[in-house]
């Protein structure tokens, strides 16, 4: 059986708000889109940082620019108004884990996507911000060490059940530089630790 459980309803532009995009006729385009293509069961997995209820977890920049949503809202849609799965996006951010918990905990999730966007407080995946991680590294083999260990932090917290673009570090932006060293000696630690945790990979 064919599935997508990361599906974004809303996309990230400023002026994607949640009343045009959380609605019945959107999911529904979604719906018809993943039967055209065998899809027999579609999840939705909206990024955290769009909730306020986020900002329990972490007050940094990104978050408090996007966190303009409220999730009870969009737990009850998903639930009362679609028939797709309900999951949500959630960065993993180490050292906080016991505060992703409990804001996870608040909720029946059908699943739960974790992901890395972040080396500590740096982002992978932003450009021309203060906070991109490519402005703060002293080196791309600085950066993919420290991906892969967060990655491999994430897959063995407990906290998710997938693991998204576990390639994200290679494949956001242009002319980013990559490590003189073998690949392999980054990602095969989290691959690791994948395998032992038994987590769901995309």
């Amino acid at each position: 059986m064919l599935t997508d459980y990361h599906v974004h309803l809303r996309p990230d532009e400023p002026d994607a708000t949640a009343a045009r995009h959380f609605t019945p006729g959107n999911a529904g385009r979604y719906r018809e889109a993943a039967e055209e293509r065998g899809i027999a069961e579609l999840g939705v997995a909206e990024h955290i940082h769009r909730f306020t209820q986020s900002l329990e977890v972490w007050q940094h920049p990104w978050y408090r620019q996007w966190a303009n949503d409220d999730l009870d809202s969009y737990v009850n849609f998903v639930r009362e108004e679609t028939d797709l799965r309900l999951g949500l996006e959630v960065d993993f951010l180490p050292g906080r884990e016991d505060r992703l918990a409990s804001l996870l905990d608040r909720y029946e999730w059908d699943y739960v996507v974790g992901s890395v966007h972040f080396v500590g407080d740096h982002a992978i995946d932003v450009d021309g911000v203060s906070f991109d991680v490519w402005r703060h590294a002293a080196t791309a083999e600085q950066v993919w060490r420290r991906y892969f260990e967060t990655l491999a932090e994430a897959a063995s917290s407990g906290l998710f059940d997938i693991l998204a673009h576990p390639d994200l570090v290679k494949v956001w932006g242009s002319g980013r530089p990559l490590p003189d060293r073998d690949l392999r000696s980054y990602y095969e630690p989290a691959v690791e630790a994948m395998a032992e945790a038994g987590i769901a990979v995309e």
